[in-house]
């Protein structure tokens, strides 16, 4: 699931903090297909100003969840470079001193990026909730604005933390699972929670109409399974 990326020339490239930073233009594309309709019909504003609000948003929320990993690896003396592309964003290694044996390291780095959501949401519900009620506007929606807000920084971290890799969740629970088994045999538990859980979660979600998210876990329950066949060919 996270290859790399195919550039198409058209990147915005940044450093924030120091950390270098690619978004592909399918990541803005993936944004209008989750909020595009919803945002645009809404009644309140300007659609087209609701619809650049909801693409600031969904942005500032991914890339405040990888700078909460490149944050923690930072921590570790681990350099990094946050891409944000189609299917979200990830914080990779550039080098430095590698994880651990103990791999606490995994799993701080791992739940880094959720929490960074957390504490964003939890700014964003007081700001909401004690800050004075902004006048009326005409050409923007606050209300949409802030309910994609709390969407996106409350509901996708905790998916994310859903035992199921690449997921955070995913990798907290391989961080743990080697701890206790060893990196083979860590792996190899990793991978068939990640199978059990995706698959029942996939048929889940297609019981209750989740097209999109049924289709994505069927995808990357597919790759881990993969991935164990793989992975027990080598030993």
């Amino acid at each position: 699931m996270f290859m790399p990326v195919n550039e198409t020339g058209y990147e915005i490239r940044f450093r924030i903090f120091g950390v270098p930073v690619m978004v592909h233009p399918f990541f803005w594309l993936m944004a209008l297909i989750l909020f595009g309709n919803g945002v645009v019909s809404f009644q309140d504003g300007h659609p087209v100003l609701n619809l650049v609000g909801m693409m600031a948003i969904v942005f500032a929320s991914i890339l405040v969840h990888e700078l909460g990993h490149s944050a923690m690896m930072a921590r570790y003396r681990i350099r990094s470079e946050i891409v944000l592309y189609g299917m979200g964003g990830y914080a990779r290694s550039t080098g430095g001193r590698g994880l651990s044996r103990g791999l606490w390291d995994q799993v701080l780095i791992a739940f880094a990026g959720p929490l960074a959501q957390f504490i964003l949401y939890g700014l964003v519900w007081s700001l909401d909730r004690f800050a004075p009620p902004l006048p009326p506007n005409s050409f923007l929606s606050y209300g949409v604005l802030v309910d994609v807000a709390l969407y996106c920084n409350l509901v996708w971290p905790l998916l994310n933390l859903l035992p199921i890799l690449p997921l955070d969740g995913g990798q907290i629970c391989q961080g743990f699972a080697r701890m206790f088994q060893g990196h083979y045999q860590g792996d190899v538990t990793a991978l068939w929670i990640s199978i059990i859980t995706g698959g029942v979660l996939a048929v889940l979600a297609f019981q209750y109409g989740i097209f999109f998210g049924g289709v994505f876990l069927i995808y990357i329950t597919i790759q881990n399974f993969q991935s164990l066949q793989q992975h027990s060919s080598r030993w």
